[in-house]
């Protein structure tokens, strides 16, 4: 059973949760707080695996407050993003530990889905929520990285060598979470093929994991989101 806290700063939002099944399946919600500086408190006390943060129209840095309040990397952090305005940039919310963002009010099953696929080593954004954040990284022409409640700017990703249509192939399959075997037999080539273009691809996107990839190649427009 994955413990699950959630924190949100109205009481719309707490109301919604409210609503939902304390248990789910695997899923356990062992309470429903406020989003203030008792959450690290309430992390301490309970021990959740999973926190889900409410940060609907919050500012940057209210995110990464929030965030930091967690306090434990062990913890996933899945984050509810409203998409009708720029809150942050993929992959500073991904270094600063979020493993998931959501629309506001999620249904039990998209919660459980989600707690379950994060818990299982995955990343998990709602398409029109990554299409907003990308939409809006992109106008702001750098990328913010949060360490801590710090925060540092990196130039956007460039391109000086194009990927080859096959590589394009291989990151859109990337995209839709298949591994290595499932590429492999969806393109007819060998495993040890699918490598050699995740290794060219790396190379070109100047990125260490197929997570930065799949961001770097949906800010490039590559992959179809």
């Amino acid at each position: 059973m994955t413990r699950v806290l959630i924190a949100a700063a109205s009481e719309a939002a707490r109301s919604w949760f409210a609503q939902l099944p304390r248990r789910s399946g695997h899923l356990a919600i062992v309470r429903i707080t406020t989003r203030d500086a008792s959450l690290l408190a309430h992390v301490q006390e309970l021990a959740p695996e999973v926190v889900v943060i409410d940060a609907t129209d919050s500012e940057r840095e209210t995110i990464a407050s929030s965030l930091e309040s967690v306090g434990d990397p062990a913890i996933d952090v899945i984050l509810l993003l409203s998409d009708q305005s720029w809150h942050a940039a993929p992959s500073e919310l991904m270094r600063a530990g979020v493993r998931a963002v959501l629309s506001p009010q999620p249904t039990a099953e998209e919660l459980e889905a989600t707690v379950r696929a994060v818990r299982a080593g995955f990343v998990v954004f709602e398409p029109r929520v990554l299409e907003a954040l990308v939409r809006s990284d992109d106008r702001e022409a750098s990328e913010a990285v949060t360490t801590g409640s710090a925060m540092r700017t990196i130039p956007a990703p460039r391109l000086d060598e194009p990927l080859t249509p096959r590589e394009i192939d291989v990151l859109n399959a990337l995209a839709e979470g298949l591994g290595n075997k499932q590429i492999a037999a969806r393109l007819a080539i060998s495993e040890h093929t699918v490598k050699t273009h995740l290794a060219a691809i790396f190379e070109k996107l100047e990125v260490s994991n197929r997570t930065e990839a799949v961001m770097a190649g949906a800010r490039l427009g590559l992959v179809l989101l």
